[in-house]
C-alpha cells in the first residue's frame, strides 16, 4: 500500500497545530481543517465536453462565491453520480494565497512537504471499508457531514457553526442534525449503519447517543493511523509551487556541491603553495651545492614550472566559468530579482561568453513583459532579444536571449 511506502520514507500525516507546537516532523502530508476550504455542490448536464463543462462550473461558482476569480483558487472535483440526465459533483476550493502562506510556514520549519489534503477527505482516501456510513467532522467554525454508500462518496454537507455551540448543548446539536438531514436526499440517508468521528471529536459520542442517530453504531478513529492511497488528483499544492520546491531543492544540492568543490580547490591550492614553498627552500639549498646537485635543481625547477602551468590553466578555466567580475551564481541571483513568482524557468543555456538563453512559462503574458522590463533596467544586463512568446493552453511559453555585462563589453 502507498502508506507503507510513506512509512518507509518517513512520511507522516500531520496538522498545522503540530507544526506550531514544534514537533519533530521531517516530511509528510499536511492535513488541513475544513475551515480553509469552500465546498460547493453543482449539477451539470450529462455528456458535456471538457470545454463546456469547465465553462458551466466556472459560471456556477461565480454565482455561488463572492468575487470569484478562477486564478485565485485551487480547485478539485469529486463526482457524486448521475441522475435524471444530470451529473452531480462537489467542488472543493481553497484560496491560492492561503496555500502559499501555508507552504511558506512549512518551509520555514524545514519540513519536506509531500502534499496537502482536507481533513474531511482522509476518510474518502483511506483504505478502510466505507459501506453505509456517515463521517462527521466538527471543526472550529464548520461542521462537515460526509455520506458513503457501498464505499462510494454520495454526498457532502457543510454548515458553518462554532464548535463550542455544538459541544455545549444537546439542543444545538439536535438542531444541527436536523439542518444536515434536511439538506441530504432521503435515499442517501437510508440504510446508514455507522457514524464515524475522529478522536479529536470524542465529546460527540454522548451527544450522538442522545440524538435521533442513537441506534447507529458509533466508531471513533484516529486519522493519524490511517493507511491512505494518496491520489495526487486531490493534492492541493499547486503545480508552480511544487516546481518551486523542487527547484529550491536542486539549487540547495547544487550550492552544496559547489561549496564542496570550492573548499576542495582552496585546500588543494594551499597544499600546492605549501609544497612550492618547501621546494623553493630545497632549491636554495641545492644551489649552495650547485656543483654536486645541478641535475636535482633542474628537476625541481621543472616541477615548479609544471605547477605554474597548472595554475595558469586553472585560472583560464575559472574565467570561462564566469561573466568577468560576475560569478554564475551571481548572474542567476540577478535574474531571480527580475522575475515575479508567476514566471517559471524551464531552461537556462550559457554560450560560454556573454549571453544567456532563457526558456520559461507564465500564466499571464503581462508577467513576461514585466520580466523583460526588469531585465532592461538591471545594470548587469546589456540587451535582450526575445525569440517568441506564444500561448499554449492556459499558459504562455517564451524564449529570449539576454546579454550579460562583463569587462569585455562594458
Amino acid at each position: 500500500m502507498f502508506n507503507k511506502l510513506l512509512k518507509r520514507e518517513g512520511n507522516i500525516l500531520f496538522s498545522l497545530e503540530e507544526i506550531e507546537s514544534s514537533q519533530d516532523i521531517k516530511k509528510g502530508i499536511l492535513v488541513l481543517e475544513s475551515e480553509y476550504f469552500e465546498i460547493v455542490k453543482i449539477s451539470l448536464e450529462e455528456d458535456l465536453d471538457e470545454r463546456e463543462k469547465e465553462y458551466e462550473i466556472e459560471e456556477q461558482l461565480e454565482n455561488r462565491i463572492i468575487n470569484y476569480e478562477v486564478l485565485d483558487y485551487i480547485e478539485k472535483e469529486i463526482s457524486l453520480g448521475k441522475k435524471d440526465g444530470m451529473e452531480e459533483s462537489v467542488i472543493i476550493l481553497i484560496k491560492r494565497e492561503k496555500i502559499y502562506e501555508i507552504t511558506n510556514k512549512v518551509k520555514d520549519k524545514k519540513i519536506d512537504l509531500k502534499g496537502i489534503i482536507p481533513i474531511f477527505l482522509l476518510k474518502y482516501l483511506s483504505d478502510f471499508n466505507k459501506e453505509n456510513e456517515i463521517f462527521l467532522d466538527i471543526g472550529l467554525a464548520r461542521t462537515t457531514f460526509v455520506i458513503f454508500k457501498n464505499n462510494i462518496l454520495k454526498d457532502i454537507v457543510t454548515i458553518d457553526i462554532e464548535r463550542d455551540e455544538i459541544l455545549n448543548s444537546q439542543e444545538e446539536f439536535n438542531e444541527l442534525l436536523e439542518r444536515i438531514t434536511f439538506s441530504i436526499e432521503e435515499e442517501n440517508f437510508d440504510d446508514i449503519e455507522k457514524i464515524t468521528i475522529y478522536e479529536k471529536d470524542r465529546e460527540l459520542e454522548n451527544l450522538l447517543e442522545n440524538s435521533e442517530l442513537s441506534e447507529k453504531e458509533i466508531s471513533i478513529e484516529n486519522w493519524k493511523n490511517y493507511e491512505i492511497t494518496f491520489n495526487k488528483s486531490f493534492d492541493f499544492i499547486p503545480v508552480e509551487c511544487k516546481r518551486g520546491m523542487e527547484r529550491r531543492k536542486y539549487i540547495k544540492y547544487g550550492i552544496s556541491i559547489l561549496l564542496g568543490t570550492l573548499v576542495a580547490e582552496f585546500l588543494l591550492f594551499f597544499l600546492l603553495i605549501n609544497i612550492r614553498d618547501k621546494e623553493m627552500k630545497n632549491i636554495k639549498k641545492y644551489e649552495r651545492d650547485l656543483g654536486n646537485f645541478k641535475e636535482e635543481i633542474d628537476k625541481k625547477r621543472q616541477e615548479i614550472k609544471n605547477f605554474e602551468d597548472f595554475k595558469e590553466k586553472k585560472s583560464k578555466l575559472m574565467k570561462k566559468m564566469n561573466f568577468g567580475k560576475f560569478k554564475i551564481y551571481e548572474v542567476l541571483e540577478e535574474l531571480k530579482k527580475c522575475k515575479s513568482s508567476q514566471i517559471n524557468f524551464e531552461g537556462i543555456e550559457y554560450n560560454g561568453k556573454d549571453k544567456l538563453k532563457i526558456i520559461g512559462k507564465s500564466l499571464e503574458e503581462k508577467d513576461i513583459y514585466e520580466f523583460e522590463k526588469a531585465i532592461l533596467k538591471n545594470n548587469n544586463f546589456i540587451h535582450l532579444n526575445h525569440d517568441y512568446i506564444k500561448k499554449q493552453q492556459n499558459e504562455y511559453e517564451f524564449q529570449m536571449d539576454i546579454g550579460v555585462k562583463n569587462e569585455n563589453n562594458e
